[in-house]
């Protein structure tokens, strides 16, 4: 995949055919400009005074308390980017905006695809990425859930999380094998319990216990019971590198979590996870794949691998480093499943052998 300058007129495309667009002032200026007017549509109300109307800039400025010309310029970024549409209103003087069929997807609560809490969510990353200069300088990442204060910015995190887990979630319920009768599922740094909850519904009547920090539960059962999943999800406060964990599970689940973990740590953690298990039972690790040294780059997982550099004290790894983490940790038939559908990520997994 890539994210790049795309022509839609023919003078454009002979511009750039020509080298006279100055590519590094557009890759530099106009994404930075669209992400953040996606951002404010979502925080000042502006996509939710479209809603399901066909509205002009001046009815949503007045219904959320804007100036008219900047909501119609931002409009316009919108419709460029293909979250709005323009319509004619009934006087040809006016024009009328509407949310295209991707902005219904991910802009309008409860969509399929909603990405609301993702883009609050980067008001926050806005800032992270302000350290990347002092990474490639100093090799020093962020500890990014040590990074993050107050009520508001972890209710965006776990927003954000619920918007990234609506695509896995199916993928990773088809994929994970459940021992017969299995009761009992662990999701480690769960949050919103989501993924876990999605191979509970798959394998009745088992249940899911998401084991997450302190700060987070209150509002993870919150977000669970919005999204329909807490009479499968109960919550236990606490951090895997230093508390017990839940005895007498079926299937462990770390979904976008052993990223934060060193090998070390990460060892340590699928150990104490193989130690509260039934014989035969699953563990499952879902992550991001890093591409091999000799891998032709590719935006989103090289992007994603600078991104956990950045943010974590640890680092995305290979599927492969994930597998023998696996049989290191005392795990056996360790295997790895990939899925068209989430090219950039992977599904590690291995068998209980005995019981503890």
């Amino acid at each position: 995949m890539r994210y790049g300058i795309i022509p839609t007129r023919l003078t454009e495309r002979l511009a750039l055919w020509f080298g006279r667009v100055p590519v590094g002032v557009v890759d530099s200026l106009l994404p930075l400009v669209q992400t953040r007017s996606l951002m404010a549509a979502v925080r000042l109300g502006i996509a939710d005074a479209i809603g399901t109307k066909e509205v002009s800039a001046v009815d949503v400025a007045r219904s959320c308390n804007l100036d008219a010309g900047a909501v119609d310029m931002l409009l316009r970024v919108l419709v460029s980017a293909g979250y709005v549409a323009m319509c004619r209103g009934s006087s040809q003087k006016i024009t009328n905006y509407c949310l295209s069929s991707l902005g219904r997807r991910t802009l309008l609560r409860g969509s399929p695809l909603e990405a609301r809490g993702y883009m609050m969510w980067n008001f926050v990353q806005w800032n992270l990425v302000e350290n990347l200069e002092e990474l490639l300088q100093t090799g020093r990442s962020l500890n990014l859930h040590e990074t993050l204060h107050g009520e508001q910015v972890w209710h965006w995190y776990q927003e954000a999380m619920l918007d990234v887990s609506r695509i896995a979630a199916p993928i990773i319920a088809k994929l994970v094998p459940v021992p017969a009768e299995a009761e009992q599922l662990l999701d480690i740094g769960g949050s919103h319990g989501l993924l876990g909850a999605a191979i509970c519904r798959r394998h009745p009547p088992m249940r899911s216990i998401v084991l997450d920090l302190p700060v987070t539960i209150e509002q993870a059962r919150a977000i669970a019971r919005r999204a329909g999943v807490d009479d499968v999800v109960e919550y236990r406060a606490g951090n895997v590198l230093k508390d017990e964990l839940p005895a007498d599970v079926d299937v462990v689940l770390l979904a976008n979590v052993i990223h934060h973990f060193t090998k070390d740590e990460a060892i340590r953690v699928l150990q104490k996870a193989r130690a509260a298990m039934k014989r035969g039972g699953t563990v499952a690790i879902w992550d991001f794949d890093r591409p091999s040294p000799d891998a032709p780059p590719e935006l989103v997982a090289d992007v994603s691998a600078l991104y956990f550099k950045l943010t974590s004290t640890s680092q995305v790894v290979s599927g492969d480093e994930y597998a023998a983490w696996l049989r290191e940790a005392g795990f056996e038939g360790v295997s790895l499943k990939r899925s068209l559908m989430a090219p950039v990520q992977v599904l590690a997994m291995g068998k209980c052998p005995h019981p503890q």
